[in-house]
């Protein structure tokens, strides 16, 4: 049950980080993508 809601969650934050990054290229997504690899590894361990 943990693994589909982890699946989900990535799914939707893979989407929302995809929206993100076509609405502004500003400095917030540059920000994102230095940060969500240390936050993905960090979720991965908790499973």
């Amino acid at each position: 049950e943990l693994q589909l809601i982890w699946r989900g969650f990535t799914l939707h934050f893979s989407y929302l980080f995809m929206l993100v990054n076509k609405v502004s290229k500003s400095v917030d997504s540059y920000f994102l993508i230095d940060y969500l690899p240390g936050l993905s590894k960090r979720g991965m361990q908790l499973v």
